[in-house]
Formats: C-alpha cells, structure tokens, sequence
C-alpha cells in the first residue's frame, strides 16, 4: 500500500494497471507455451551425437535450466512412455490406431530434472531405446515390449507393421 502511494504521488503512476497489464501478459505467455509445446518437440527431431543430444528446447524448459544438448553423462536413465496413439495414413482411408506402443521418451537427469521429448514415430522410438540400451549402456525403463501393435482406425482388423514401416514416408 506504501509502495503505490509512493509511486502515484511521485510519478503519478498508478500500479493496478501496471499489475493487470503484467498478468496479461503472464497468462499470454503460458497460453502460448503450454498447449503448443508438445507439437513443437513432437515435430522436431532429436539428433544423436557421439557423447551427446540435441533436442529441442522450449522457453519453460529454459527457465527450468535444461540445455539444448544433453551430454550422455548427465542423464541417469530413461523412461519409456507407452499408450495408444493414432497415426494419419492415407493408404488406410484415415489412420491407424498403434496400442500399448512407445512413443516418447523422457530423459532423466543428473540435476532430477526430467525432458520430454513429445510424440514420436514408435518405431524411431523403439529404435532410440535399443541405441541408448546397447549403445550408451543407459538404463532404460519400459514397461512393455517392441513397437506394439497396429489397427486400422478404432477397429480390431490389425495392419501389418512392416509395411505401415516400409511405406511410413510415401
């Protein structure tokens, strides 16, 4: 109450408007971030180094303090998200619905800070689990097996994997 009067008295300023201003612009930002930062992570590849990632970082992760690249001795382990996700394929007239299949990763580290990488293909995720397992020696936690399995739409006629894999990017 002090500081107000002190601010209108001297500089005629009034600190309501300053406080609702600066909320708008906070609630601007988050609505901003949130809703669209798992698309952001989801359509940006995560690019393997020998000693390092990169990946993308947003602005709340910058905040959080999280670098762009993660150097393989800060991450402690990983941990593999697994559920049902639908996929747009035009040679299924739709999509396909993948079941009990990985698709993101999230990177534990050093500091307990965690990174979610945000949707991926499940067979590069599937691919990115053997590479950090064989490769790096990290500890990966997955509570399921191999790339799951695929339907077409919300049906249970099942789709050939191989060729949904062979024919993902035509």
């Amino acid at each position: 109450m002090i500081f107000e009067e002190l601010l209108y008295n001297i500089y005629n300023i009034n600190l309501i408007p300053i406080l609702v201003i600066s909320l708008a612009i906070l609630f601007i930002f988050i609505g901003a971030e949130f809703p669209v930062s798992w698309d952001v992570k989801s359509a940006t590849p995560i690019r393997i180094y020998q000693d390092c990632i990169e990946a993308h970082r947003t602005s709340i992760d910058a905040i959080r303090g999280i670098n762009s690249k993660i150097f393989k001795g800060e991450i402690v382990k990983i941990e593999v998200v697994r559920g049902s996700v639908k996929q747009n394929k035009r040679a299924f007239r739709g999509y396909v619905t993948w079941r009990n299949a990985p698709y993101e990763l999230v990177f534990v580290l050093k500091n307990n800070k965690r990174y979610k990488t945000g949707y991926k293909y499940p067979p590069q995720v599937d691919m990115m689990i053997r590479f950090f397992r064989e490769q790096w020696g990290i500890n990966v936690i997955d509570k399921g097996n191999g790339i799951g399995e695929v339907f077409e739409r919300d049906t249970d006629i099942r789709v050939n994997v191989q060729e949904l894999i062979d024919n993902a990017y035509k």
